[in-house]
């Protein structure tokens, strides 16, 4: 008998039993089999008892046939392909577990499986349930942090199609636009196994031309950036831990004026990083750790004249994010979070660490500060609207309301410094800001956010202002699953 069991057995050797003991011994192993993550039946089979010896038959569940449940949208064979049990093989649940993850990574398409009687003797078949929705969807937004020379207003329109091949794929592409700025975007991320890797790439170009005290230099600013990634699913057994990644990235920045040239930058980096989730008692933890390193090479443009910031195209970079969710009393939620960077020289200020906005410190106007190395917290308490609508005389109204509508208070602050400062540059920034807000989210479609933020630190240096109201608006179209 394998050790594992001894312990179990070990209990009920040399003594009586009845055969309710029997039973009780045979469940205990059936539930060790499941606690090591497989499906198995232990029971007595008819037998004389010789010496004292009572023999015990342990059956392991083995994969019999896999049933797909008919739907749209999706192929049948993209959910066998990611199935890891073969007929025959010893029923695991951290192979269905898993199987199911991979599946229903997919935001278009919910997977269960339900386990029954095999066909043949001693298999178990799977019953896979498939909802799904319409893949393709619409996507826009309306928010106002651009900046005052190019435009506070950013509007994009968008459309992601989750199922772009037929392999499960996602094709996204989009274009934002302002008084003064515009840029166009697509990515495309396709799984290239049955095991949780993918393949992303993409490509951005955007251009601006600064008005207001800018006007005069006739700036046009140009920057085209592309990506290629490998990312990787990762499992303790049958637990999904998050993702690991790696891949390049090519940044090319170019800003004129009427003179000519101004800057030209052509960066070409190696980046590693993961997305990993922590659950716990009534919480949630995000973790992003992500490093970067410049390389010369593959068209990279080494330090010159025209290098912003005079700053080195190798350089190495360390970013860390955490985002923790955890329930609290009265059924408020509260958020925290931090961000960080850490920079071995000087970066130019596509690389560095932006201070202020909606994404950072409320309050200040977006990107008010640029810094090389930086840490920032966000705190935020969600109070739900029925916290305040105890006694309203509309139910429906009140009902409505609670599902729809939270209060937000926040608290953020965040502290950056330059490396290597030049003239006319300002070495550090230390930036807090508080203040109130709304969540509303309508028809699992429409995402509205307001906030009204004061800062509380230094004062402002882009834009002035004693507080600064801070909106976005996002909608993705949805149709029901069925």
């Amino acid at each position: 008998m394998p050790r594992d069991f001894e312990p179990i057995v070990e209990k009920y050797e040399n003594k009586e039993g009845s055969l309710e003991q029997l039973d009780s011994l045979a469940k205990e192993i059936e539930r060790e089999y499941l606690r090591k993550g497989v499906i198995a039946a232990c029971f007595v089979p008819p037998q004389k008892i010789k010496n004292g010896i009572v023999i015990l038959q342990v059956i392991e569940a083995k994969m019999g046939n896999l049933e797909i449940e008919k739907h749209r949208y999706f192929k049948k064979n993209r959910l066998r392909y990611y199935w890891q049990l073969k007929n025959n093989q010893t029923m695991r649940y951290d192979k269905i577990r898993r199987s199911l993850q991979i599946m229903n990574k997919n935001p278009d398409r919910k997977v269960k499986a339900a386990l029954h009687a095999g066909k043949k003797p001693e298999t178990t078949d799977v019953l896979l349930d498939v909802k799904t929705r319409f893949p393709v969807h619409l996507i826009a937004s309306l928010d106002n942090e651009g900046i005052t020379s190019t435009g506070k207003q950013r509007n994009t329109l968008g459309i992601r199609h989750n199922n772009f091949l037929g392999l499960d794929d996602s094709l996204l592409q989009g274009y934002m636009w302002g008084n003064d700025f515009s840029a166009a975007y697509v990515y495309h991320s396709i799984p290239i196994n049955n095991s949780g890797t993918s393949l992303m790439y993409g490509y951005s170009y955007s251009k601006s031309f600064p008005k207001k005290e800018y006007e005069p230099y006739g700036i046009d600013a140009r920057s085209k950036n592309s990506s290629f990634f490998i990312h990787q699913d990762i499992f303790k057994k049958e637990k999904y831990l998050g993702e690991t990644y790696l891949g390049i990235e090519s940044k090319d920045k170019t800003t004129k004026l009427i003179t000519g040239t101004f800057t030209h930058d052509r960066l070409r980096t190696i980046t590693a990083g993961g997305d990993f989730i922590m659950r716990g008692l009534g919480s949630i933890t995000y973790i992003q750790p992500e490093f970067s390193q410049g390389i010369n090479g593959l068209g990279a443009k080494r330090q010159n004249e025209f290098s912003s910031r005079k700053a080195k195209n190798t350089f190495s970079k360390f970013n860390l994010s955490l985002t923790h969710k955890r329930a609290i009393p009265f059924n408020w939620k509260a958020v925290l979070k931090l961000k960080a960077q850490l920079a071995s020289t000087r970066l130019s200020p596509q690389e560095e660490f932006s201070l202020g906005g909606a994404g950072s410190v409320r309050g200040y106007p977006a990107g008010d500060y640029l810094a090389d190395n930086a840490v920032q917290t966000n705190l935020e308490i969600l109070i739900p609207s029925s916290f305040f609508l105890e006694k309203t005389p509309f139910p429906y109204l009140k009902k409505y309301i609670e599902k729809t509508t939270a209060l937000l208070l926040f608290f953020d602050y965040s502290y950056g410094r330059k490396r290597g400062v030049l003239s006319g540059e300002r070495k550090s920034a230390n930036l807090a800001g508080l203040g109130l807000g709304l969540r509303i989210r309508l028809f699992n479609q429409i995402i509205l956010k307001l906030a009204w933020g004061f800062p509380v630190a230094d004062e402002t240096i882009t834009e002035k202002g004693h507080s600064r109201f801070h909106f976005s608006f996002d909608f993705e179209s949805k149709t029901p699953y069925h």
